[in-house]
């Protein structure tokens, strides 16, 4: 049976190894020691080591690999979608260091969904910017961004912030400063 004195030592081991994880000791992919090691270590029963595990899971620190062991696992980013924002803020407000990785920027001529969406008539020229988005170091998604021929000469494929353009294969609006010029903004 567990008492009150027990929920404060599943709470100590899992304080420890999450300050352990976040500090750095243990890297992604470390396996954390065994459970008989940390029944030694801490002076703990075996329930309590696995209370603390099981709440290290939930937070997403560690996983659990089946006949294996513990391992720290890599950072997950949840975002809830309901309001769009940038990538950038995002990943400020998650305590992350956002990066892009331009994979291409070129000229190109507008299809009839990238025309429809930016007003503009099809076969017009755009700017297209291909790009990989890191949080940490760690790639989390791929934008392929269409401007107005005259925005996407004077941009920078890294810039973000007033002036609106079309990312079809995620439907999302980014945005970025051009001078003060807005275009519309996505219906979706």
């Amino acid at each position: 049976m567990s008492g009150p004195h027990d929920s404060l030592l599943y709470a100590r081991v899992e304080t420890v190894l999450a300050g352990e994880i976040i500090a750095g000791d243990l890297k992604i992919g470390d396996q954390l020691p065994t459970e008989d090691s940390l029944i030694a270590r801490f002076g703990v029963s075996r329930i309590t080591v696995r209370r603390a595990i099981q709440n290290l899971v939930g937070r997403g620190l560690v996983e659990i690999r089946r006949g294996k062991g513990t391992f720290v696992a890599a950072p997950k980013i949840m975002h809830d979608l309901k309001e769009l924002s940038g990538f950038v803020e995002d990943m400020h407000a998650l305590g992350r260091k956002p990066t892009a990785r331009v994979i291409g920027k070129e000229i190109v001529t507008a299809n009839t969904t990238v025309a429809r969406h930016l007003a503009l008539t099809r076969g017009e020229r755009v700017v297209r910017i291909r790009r990989v988005r890191l949080a940490d170091g760690v790639p989390l998604s791929f934008d392929e961004t269409y401007l107005p021929l005259e925005i996407g000469k004077r941009s920078s494929p890294r810039s973000e912030g007033r002036a609106y353009f079309f990312a079809p294969r995620t439907q999302i609006r980014y945005s970025a400063d051009r001078g003060g010029v807005q275009i519309g903004r996505s219906g979706r």
